[in-house]
């Protein structure tokens, strides 16, 4: 009995280890949210992931800089009392997105504001394309070059 107990000893420490170190590196993030966001985000993360981890209720902040999507499509859908939100951390320094963005007929009440959108695609698609319900555009500046 002994002996199992001395050799389990290492693994619980690491156990032990793992446990302290993730509840760290969990509660790093939320010291970092800009004033008034729930989520944030930084270029080169994954911006559709992140969206796709969205909540009714988010305010999800988007830091400065130049966000590459290609597509980035929001189907989650908020509520009329608890709308999800997408907009840049810092309304003097616009976050800025490239690609299509579309709001799928299953992604209900978003706000997105204080953000660029520059709707280039490789196809010459319009962006955005908005086919979800109760929708709302703030101080956002639409850009699609590929008219010519």
């Amino acid at each position: 009995m002994t002996r199992r107990i001395e050799r389990a000893l290492p693994l619980l420490g690491v156990l032990a280890f793992l446990f302290i170190t993730a509840g760290a590196l969990a509660a790093e993030p939320d010291q970092r949210l800009p004033r008034g966001c729930t989520a944030a985000t930084a270029p080169g993360r994954g911006l559709q992931r992140f969206v796709d981890g969205l909540h009714a209720g988010d305010v999800a902040c988007l830091l400065p800089g130049d966000y590459d999507a290609k597509r980035l499509v929001l189907r989650r859908r908020g509520t009329a009392r608890a709308r999800i939100t997408l907009r840049s951390a810092d309304s003097k320094h616009r976050a800025t997105v490239h690609g299509r963005l579309w709001v799928s007929s299953a992604g209900s009440y978003w706000t997105i504001e204080d953000l660029d959108l520059d709707g280039r695609n490789a196809r010459n698609l319009p962006s955005p394309v908005v086919n979800g319900d109760d929708t709302v555009w703030r101080r956002v500046d639409v850009t699609n070059h590929r008219a010519g």
